[in-house]
């Protein structure tokens, strides 16, 4: 049969997230492409339509109080598969609505259901089959959704120059929906133990010293998620995201106001996103890559410091123009981790046996923390205030997740667990 071992059908359903995860940014940046146009085709400003943004993070942040319970309770195939509906649906919809009201309504249930079909359910899905290499693949899915943003906008953007933006939308909409469907259904399946088996080790990304081993380590703690809530180092890992959410999200609303302070052109300006995307591609795969080799604790700390320096030394390039937003560009996605900091710190600290639910409440923090930032930006000065404070906030994720990532804290939760193993082997 096609699945019959775990290496087939583990490679099989990460495949199956990974081209998700594609879908997924895809459509959502072609979302945002169609808004210029839809905004023309109802006569009211883009500052009224862009509200989609807002709708969909908060969507997102519904979706993920709940996520990991939906994906441990029902079929993972069926939660994949009618979450990724969604988006597709609503670039259909995109075509037809005749006010920003039905836009709002239609985005928050994208928000909601879309989360069921990104980068969070592969963590709580495709990344369960990877043991060694879990870090470079999960760094590999959001590179592949990067480099496909990257080739396809600029067709749809092409496409809807020469027909209507109604045309494209429905297309791509049916297109990208039957994708989805053929994926989910024919690779997306339950985590190895559901089958009795283990998850595959990719053994040339294995750590090369004892101690890059021991980092990469996964502790399958028996302590309650109950219980867990109560240690502080769960709420050090999770709250840590939203401060890389406010500095990431912050920055990329308003890099083209900021990159157009430096004094960089229109033109340049334009290149600069396209190579934003390339960039966040290489960064995220050169992050899971750090992690299986030397350990997530020296790999965060060394992003969360680059991005410390990228905000921290802004007034001394930020009058070198164009190769000043080049570097900044590159080196701001050095930065951009919030999204792996749950499957990198909550897996090797608790386990995979609770990962979904703790996963998924990562996430949730990182959406909030992604809806705070412009609301944080509205009440500073300028620009600078704000590169300031990012400043500060890389500077203190880099204290937390220097506290969260000790070997020792794993030693710590392995000495409170006794008394649960204790129990759980205690006659009753």
């Amino acid at each position: 049969m096609l699945m019959k071992n775990n290496i087939t059908r583990g490679a099989l359903c990460c495949s199956g997230c990974v081209l998700n995860i594609g879908y997924c940014y895809l459509m959502s940046n072609l979302a945002g492409l169609f808004c210029v146009p839809l905004a023309t085709k109802l006569g009211v400003g883009f500052a009224e339509i862009a509200i989609i943004w807002t709708t969909l993070s908060l969507g997102s942040v519904i979706a993920r109080s709940f996520q990991g319970q939906l994906y441990d309770r029902f079929d993972p195939k069926l939660v994949t598969l009618i979450g990724g509906l969604a988006a597709p649906l609503a670039l259909i919809s995109m075509a037809y609505v005749t006010s920003t009201t039905q836009i709002v309504i239609i985005f928050l249930f994208v928000g909601i259901l879309n989360t069921f079909c990104g980068s969070v359910p592969f963590a709580l899905l495709g990344s369960k089959w990877i043991g060694i290499g879990r870090g470079t693949i999960i760094g590999l899915s959001g590179a592949f959704a990067g480099i496909i943003t990257l080739i396809v906008s600029p067709i749809a953007a092409k496409l809807v120059g020469a027909y209507s933006f109604e045309t494209v939308a429905v297309a791509t909409g049916i297109i990208l929906g039957a994708l989805h469907v053929v994926t989910t259904l024919v690779f997306v399946c339950k985590p190895p133990e559901a089958y009795g088996m283990n998850p595959i080790d990719i053994k040339f990304l294995a750590p090369k010293t004892e101690k890059a081993k021991k980092n990469t380590e996964v502790y399958e703690t028996k302590m309650p998620i109950k219980n867990i809530i109560k240690l502080p180092i769960f709420w050090v890992v999770l709250l840590t995201p939203v401060f890389v959410a406010i500095a990431q999200n912050g920055f990329y609303s308003n890099r083209n106001g900021i990159w157009a302070e430096m004094g960089i052109d229109l033109v340049q300006i334009g290149t600069l996103g396209g190579m934003f995307t390339l960039f966040n591609a290489l960064s995220v795969w050169l992050f899971g890559f750090l992690c299986d080799k030397i350990g997530f604790r020296k790999t965060v700390l060394g992003f969360a410091g680059v991005g410390a320096l990228v905000y921290g030394l802004f007034p001394v390039y930020a009058g070198f123009g164009y190769a000043a937003g080049l570097a900044m560009t590159l080196l701001f996605n050095v930065g951009q981790f919030n999204a792996y900091i749950g499957p990198n710190v909550m897996v090797p600290l608790f386990g995979r046996n609770k990962s979904n639910v703790l996963i998924s409440w990562s996430g949730m923090i990182s959406a909030i923390g992604g809806m705070l930032a412009p609301v944080i930006i509205k009440f500073l000065p300028d620009y600078q205030a704000f590169m300031t404070t990012c400043t500060v906030l890389y500077v203190l994720v880099f204290v937390l997740m220097l506290i969260a990532t000790k070997p020792s804290q794993v030693e710590k939760i392995k000495e409170l667990d006794k008394k649960y193993i204790e129990e759980q082997t205690t006659p009753t």
